[in-house]
């Protein structure tokens, strides 16, 4: 699931322990709109040499798939619309982005939280851009595991 952290797990697929798999905090103290997420430069866990994380970007390097669940909480300013939108390859993927509504009642410093998970077919760049309202203190994590 796209809000749980996968740090601990053993993932297996067909009774094989599977070796690939990142998970990296969000880290960022504001996200304006249409800007990208910054990751923490070091990941909180990581298994395997075909994934692997900059403060920008995950980059997978082997030509399998891959699951990638997000979760992006942060407080905003006004009404509108949060809306997390995964890049590919430098390529925005509206088809996988995920939001959720501040409605316009909603006062400033409300918590809003969103969440995703899409497949991906290695290899590629992802990247996470808040395509809505700003945020601030934003914190989440990504986690990419080979499916």
């Amino acid at each position: 699931m796209a809000s749980k952290s996968l740090r601990g797990w053993i993932c297996y697929l067909n009774s094989k322990v599977q070796p690939n798999l990142l998970e990296v905090l969000l880290d960022t103290t504001t996200t304006a709109p249409s800007a990208a997420f910054t990751l923490n430069a070091i990941p909180v866990y990581t298994q395997g040499t075909t994934i692997t994380n900059t403060t920008s970007a995950i980059t997978i390097t082997g030509t399998d798939y891959y699951k990638i669940s997000y979760l992006a909480n942060g407080t905003t300013a006004a009404a509108g619309t949060v809306v997390v939108t995964p890049y590919i390859n430098g390529v925005a993927k509206a088809e996988y982005a995920f939001s959720n509504v501040v409605p316009a009642g909603g006062t400033a410093g409300e918590v809003v939280s969103t969440s995703g998970d899409f497949i991906v077919q290695g290899p590629a760049k992802i990247e996470l851009y808040n395509t809505g309202i700003e945020l601030s203190a934003v914190n989440g994590v990504i986690t990419v595991e080979k499916i």
